[in-house]
């Protein structure tokens, strides 16, 4: 009897060191447990492999860029620059309409200048642009235009009771692909107390 009791003791202190001896569990144990969402995975362990998507940031599947082509939406069109540029000014200036004939744009102390002369009878505009983005601004310090009329009136945006705005539908200032194309409605003030309503548009104006 005394044996039988020494033999079960020993048998329920074995157990009781065999359970208090178990490793706790680990990400490699190969058993699903502490919270895992699959086995070694997920929870407090690296995420379970996804099944590749559009939305996984990543290019697989059959896609032609990251999340987009192939089995995913297409991806963004990206602008080519024009190999040619067509450098066109027109405009309307109290309901008189006019083509520009010399037309150019360049880079001045941080703005770019947009000029347009009609040689056949000394019109002329020009648009100052502070900020290089597509987009609509107002007249005023950072978006200044000025008409010069056929008699030499010139009438601009930097004196008071100017309105309008200038709408940059393409602003392209890449180092190697530099071109605007947009448009423009504005009421310019004169000097003498007279204004003068001058719209038109602007397409692929390199510079």
């Amino acid at each position: 009897m005394k044996f039988r009791q020494l033999f079960m003791f020993f048998m329920a202190f074995s157990l009781v060191l065999a359970v208090g001896c178990k490793d706790d569990p680990t990400c490699d144990d190969g058993e699903q447990n502490q919270g895992e969402t699959g086995i070694d995975c997920g929870g407090p362990c690296p995420a379970c492999g996804a099944v590749a998507n559009c939305f996984d940031g990543v290019q697989n599947q059959d896609e032609t860029g990251i999340d987009c082509g192939g089995v995913c939406p297409d991806c963004p069109t990206i602008n080519e620059c024009p190999t040619v540029f067509s450098n066109t000014l027109s405009l309307t200036a109290d309901g008189n309409n006019a083509v520009a004939d010399i037309v150019s744009a360049q880079e001045v102390g941080g703005l770019l200048n947009i000029s347009g002369t009609v040689s056949s009878d000394f019109s002329s505009i020009s648009i100052s642009q502070a900020t290089y983005a597509a987009g609509t601004y107002d007249v005023g310090a950072m978006t200044i235009v000025q008409y010069t009329d056929p008699s030499g009136t010139v009438y601009t945006s930097q004196l008071a009771g100017s309105s309008g705005a200038v709408t940059f539908s393409t602003f392209e200032n890449d180092a190697d692909c530099k071109y605007v194309t947009g448009s423009f409605n504005v009421n310019l003030p004169e000097a003498g107390g007279g204004s003068i309503q001058v719209s038109g548009q602007f397409t692929e104006i390199d510079f």
